[in-house]
């Protein structure tokens, strides 16, 4: 039965439904589930997810208590895009989650450099004059609107709702303006509140500690990679944080990049991104290596393979995936499931 070794299903999209979820994947083929954990509350989610789902399996007879759901297992750590929350208070009690049981790795950790804040001080300065002016347009056009005036005379609007108000064609017009040159001013102005990622050395100190974490509790590490090859290999590398293996999770990179993390003994995370009709680099760096380098994952609800693209994802959708690295390996399903599952085993320690 398959294995994702990646999801979120404590994500809010799952919150209506996610019992319902649970009960109806091992009918779908899907055995176990990694609860991969991103901040700290989030890793006290996954832990606690884990021991009540592993409970549940167990049944009060001692029986596999399948019918509760899949095998859930938990990764504790912290996401690049909260390395700076990563002190000393943090760490401890990751520690301490790592020896919940269930928890079977730290992750998901690592370095994310798509979202740097890369402007010069003076384009940083030119969106806050941006938004100053943008802030006094939005209320003019509020004031313009008959409907809006005896609201905006007992109460001055905030900065939120100036930030909100969306302006009709015409209302532009009206102060000579054109769509363009007020969605220019808007996203300009949008850019100065934009949560930006951490600087690379805050990533990079964060991620070097929870390597420092995964040694010390002998366990292997998920690792979040993106436009940070470079550095995330390296500091893998020179840290020795390979030791107990891992995961490199969504792999994007290309076939070299792919076969430094496997010479560390690294598996490489493969989800519904194979399906895409742009992933032709991808499919060809599964063509050229062997599965046993490969584990399943999710990422739910994110990441929905074809034909749910778009759509909320979950375990039950690897299907699709399995049937994309069937026929690119030319093997059975059964032997894609077979084998990523061994891995995911392996490389969790279960």
């Amino acid at each position: 039965m398959i294995f994702d070794s990646h999801a979120h299903l404590l994500d809010p999209a799952f919150d209506r439904d996610r019992e319902a979820l649970l009960s109806r994947l091992p009918g779908e083929g899907v055995c176990a589930v990694t609860e991969i954990g991103f901040d700290l509350e989030s890793s006290r989610r996954a832990a606690e997810f884990s021991e009540k789902q592993l409970s549940l399996r167990r049944g009060p007879e001692g029986g596999s208590g399948a019918e509760a759901g899949p095998e859930i297992y938990a990764a504790v750590g912290l996401h690049p895009d909260y390395a700076a929350d990563c002190s000393d208070e943090v760490v401890r009690e990751l520690s301490e989650l790592s020896l919940r049981k269930g928890v079977a790795a730290i992750g998901e950790v690592g370095l994310d450099y798509y979202h740097l804040d890369k402007r010069s001080p003076c384009q940083r300065e030119e969106a806050v004059r941006a938004k100053g002016e943008f802030l006094r347009l939005q209320r003019e056009l509020l004031l313009r609107r008959e409907e809006r005036e005896q609201l905006l005379r007992e109460k001055e609007p905030g900065e939120e709702e100036l930030l909100s108000f969306v302006p009709g064609g015409e209302e532009l017009s009206a102060l000579s303006l054109s769509k363009k040159s007020y969605r220019a001013l808007r996203e300009l102005s949008e850019s100065v509140d934009f949560s930006y990622a951490p600087e690379p050395e805050i990533q990079k100190s964060c991620y070097l500690r929870m390597i420092e974490l995964a040694l010390f509790r002998g366990l292997p590490i998920v690792i979040h990679s993106r436009e940070s090859a470079r550095d995330s290999y390296e500091l893998l590398r020179d840290s020795g944080g390979y030791k107990n293996s891992g995961i490199v999770h969504c792999f994007s990179y290309p076939l070299e990049v792919a076969r430094q993390f496997a010479e560390l003994g690294m598996y490489l995370g493969i989800g519904g991104v194979l399906t895409f009709p742009n992933a032709k680099k991808l499919r060809r760096l599964v063509a050229e290596l062997p599965l046993s380098m490969m584990v399943l994952e999710t990422d739910s609800p994110y990441l929905s393979p074809l034909p749910h693209r778009g759509e909320r994802n979950n375990p039950a959708h690897l299907r699709y995936v399995v049937r994309a690295l069937s026929e690119i390996k030319g093997i059975r399903e059964e032997e894609v499931i077979r084998i990523t599952a061994e891995n995911a085993r392996a490389v969790y320690r279960i």
